[in-house]
């Protein structure tokens, strides 16, 4: 049930999993390298840990109850997106995340820019 969605969204030849011990992930060491982390007795093993997918799926709560509060799934993928951004640039200055924002833009929101300045009634 599972695995096709993992086909479709994992680079199997350059990707590890770290998951928790949810059953739904038992099988999947046989495509991929797999760690599990325990929670009832670990948090931390090394270098394999949930740290930054739980800080994430944070972020993406406090957002979606806090601030939207109501999210039609055609522009789930939209928010997501929105919220990988932010916790991706979290330790960006808000003038840096806004100026890295922009500096994306070029060539995709010409829709937005007139061409023409409309004509101004006060002149």
């Amino acid at each position: 049930m599972v695995k096709p969605i993992l086909r479709a969204n994992i680079d199997f030849a350059n990707s590890h999993l770290i998951t928790d011990e949810a059953t739904i992930y038992q099988r999947i060491s046989e495509e991929l390298p797999h760690d599990i982390i325990r929670h009832k007795s670990e948090y931390i093993r090394g270098e394999i840990h949930t740290q930054n997918i739980e800080g994430y799926w944070s972020i993406l709560k406090r957002g979606l109850f806090g601030v939207y509060q109501h999210v039609d799934a055609g522009y789930l993928g939209r928010y997501l997106d929105e919220f990988a951004y932010r916790f991706n640039t979290r330790q960006l200055t808000d003038a840096e995340r806004f100026c890295l924002l922009l500096a994306q833009t070029q060539g995709r929101v010409t829709w937005y820019c007139r061409t023409e300045q409309p004509e101004n009634p006060y002149a």
